[in-house]
């Protein structure tokens, strides 16, 4: 692990919100491309069974997500990175029935084209109990 993936890891640890149940949340992430300098676009994908993909460049999935419910909270498709960074917003929806305290989340960035790139990172989010009405 590099020092840039410790160094995300650690802000989303200590960056925690108070959410209630059923509200939306935006979850912002940057994106950047460990790549060489000289590049700035990922090597076009190569397949001999979906030949129409070489034309196309690769995507990445952002998904939020709670491992412990299966739940999918969030999901964005992010077109092609170059070596820029990028801003991402994933807008996730708080389940009505999530219970009251800090909840572990997980962050899954994955890629449509290549294998052994896909990621995870862990964070927490502090959910509020719901006001009885």
């Amino acid at each position: 692990e590099d020092e840039a993936a410790r160094a995300a890891r650690e802000r989303l640890r200590t960056h925690r919100r108070l959410v209630l149940p059923g509200a939306s949340v935006s979850v912002k992430v940057t994106m950047r491309r460990d790549a060489d300098a000289s590049r700035d676009l990922p090597p076009a994908p190569v397949s001999d069974r979906f030949p129409c993909r070489a034309k196309e460049l690769e995507s990445f999935w952002v998904l939020v997500g709670c491992k412990q419910t299966g739940a999918l909270l969030g999901i964005k498709k992010v077109n092609t990175l170059a070596t820029e960074p990028l801003a991402v917003t994933v807008k996730c929806s708080v389940p009505e029935d999530t219970t009251a305290g800090r909840q572990k989340w997980t962050l899954f960035v994955m890629n449509d084209t290549f294998l052994g790139v896909d990621q995870e990172f862990n964070f927490t989010m502090d959910v509020e109990p719901a006001e009885m009405s």
